[in-house]
């Protein structure tokens, strides 16, 4: 079994690799090679706001890019066929401890996964520590609605230990005194996402992550592992098993949080030597399994492969992920809480990947802003079109639902005309009875949503999915979404 390698070796390893791909920098960057498009940022990696050539909020090739990516059927690190009838099935996964008091906010993640994502090849487990209470809550009625595409999971520590580097480990092996000692949701949910991710591979999500496009070409079509360099590990891509995860988690094992002296030790003999901060005090270095355990392997894992592609396994290496995650705490950045333009909303709506819009911990935002639009544009798709029917299957931009909700509304507005003026002349004449316009709108109202749904996503639907047919794919419910028996990730 290999072992976690020093950090100052990882440190030695980058400078090489770094200089390696520095020409990249002076050339034009061809975005159709998804493959070597990932090499791209890793010479500046020191630079947390610049990937390569770019500002990490400068998203103009990331849209050539994701297509390229969408038509490339082996990817890039097993070289395997990823397209056709035996396509992986994509992996989500999510966790957290009890629903907030503006609950509204927590649903924010599950319905853009809902409408974005191809739910005939991704699924997504929402971990839990009280599946119960977790449903109970009127929250949870979303949940259970779509439970065909959103499974809530009970977090079985002793069960996620098996196979790991953490299983048997004086510390690690105690479920209760990791949670004591480790008192933070974000510090257990850093170690938690590994774990997952090891035993079953796929994408973790934060809570507070809202998605805007299909995340299945930037993953399973390019197969590189990553995470988010810059502020945390929000959003991260793990194989199933893969040498790189135990690596991790090996370097998990050897940092116990014993006490907070301890972390402040661990610290400062490894992590900031390798560049960590602390994001915040009130983390009291709870947060060393998510910045630090970043900075010992991003990148780093390259004694045996190089940015030209020549020798070794490139699932060595945790990639960052190039462009297209958008955060309102990044400089030069459209502040997403702020009024802007609507110019500037809809190019974020339509070139990036995804929102971290921490509306969870703050929802405080001013009108006409990015997430006022985006708060209102969830809302209003899932009040106009409640059946589970209404959900597309096939992997649409989010961007597209603003005129699929502008036509709903206008579609609402008409049977409400309607009953309005039936109502005038019946008062009038003194004869019949009339129905009130909330029931024009609901009867009916569903099934005229849908079809129009059907049709904006038959037209909308990314690339990698025209092949087989909008209609056609939406006629293939396929069994439990594609079945169990698919390959993981």
């Amino acid at each position: 079994m290999r072992q976690p390698q020093s950090p100052y070796v990882y440190m030695a390893a980058l400078a090489v690799v770094a200089m390696a791909v520095a020409h990249a920098l002076d050339e034009e960057v061809d975005v159709k090679d998804v493959c070597s498009f990932y090499a791209v940022g890793r010479a500046n990696i020191h630079d947390p706001w610049r990937w390569g050539p770019y500002h990490i909020c400068d998203t103009s090739a990331l849209p050539r890019w994701l297509e390229a990516a969408a038509a490339n059927c082996f990817d890039c690190a097993k070289r395997r066929p990823v397209c056709g009838h035996n396509a992986p099935q994509l992996h989500f996964h999510a966790y957290f401890q009890r629903w907030s008091q503006h609950w509204k906010y927590d649903l924010q993640m599950y319905q853009a996964f809902l409408l974005t994502q191809n739910l005939h090849r991704a699924h997504m487990s929402v971990w839990v520590d009280n599946v119960t209470a977790v449903l109970e809550h009127p929250a949870g009625q979303f949940l259970h609605k779509y439970s065909e595409f959103i499974s809530v999971r009970q977090v079985q520590w002793e069960r996620a230990l098996v196979g790991t580097p953490l299983q048997g480990h004086p510390f690690w092996r105690d479920a209760a005194l990791v949670r004591k000692n480790i008192y933070t949701a974000a510090g257990f949910a850093d170690v938690l996402r590994l774990l997952l991710l090891y035993q079953h591979g796929g994408v973790w999500l934060d809570t507070d992550v809202v998605l805007l496009q299909d995340m299945y070409p930037a993953t399973v079509q390019i197969g590189y592992q990553f995470a988010m360099r810059w502020t945390n590990n929000h959003v991260m891509y793990l194989r199933r098993g893969s040498p790189l995860g135990r690596r991790m988690l090996g370097a998990v094992a050897a940092l116990p949080y014993t006490d907070e002296a301890t972390a402040r030790g661990y610290v400062e003999r490894v992590c900031k030597p390798l560049g960590y901060m602390t994001a915040h005090a009130k983390y009291g270095y709870t947060d060393i399994y998510n910045i630090c355990i970043l900075k010992m392997f991003q990148e780093h894992d390259n004694t045996t492969w190089t940015a030209q592609g020549g020798g070794g396994d490139p699932d060595d290496v945790l990639f960052s992920r190039p462009l297209g995650w958008y955060d309102s705490d990044w400089p030069e950045c459209l502040a997403g809480r702020d009024a802007a333009n609507d110019t500037d909303i809809a190019r974020v709506l339509s070139t990036h990947m995804a929102l971290h819009s921490r509306l969870i911990q703050n929802n405080g935002f001013q009108r006409h802003s990015l997430y006022e639009l985006v708060t209102q544009l969830l809302d209003d798709f899932f009040t106009l079109c409640s059946d589970v029917a209404c959900i597309p299957r096939q992997a649409v931009r989010l961007a597209v639902y603003r005129d699929v909700v502008e036509q709903m509304k206008a579609n609402a507005r008409l049977p409400a005309a309607a009953a309005s003026s039936s109502s005038s002349q019946e008062s009038a004449g003194g004869a019949g009875s009339s129905r009130g316009s909330g029931s024009n709108i609901s009867n009916g109202g569903d099934s005229d949503n849908r079809q129009l749904v059907a049709r904006f996503s038959d037209d909308n639907a990314a690339p990698r999915y025209r092949e087989a047919g909008g209609a056609r794919a939406r006629a293939a419910v396929v069994g439990r979404r594609g079945g169990a028996e698919q390959v993981r990730l």
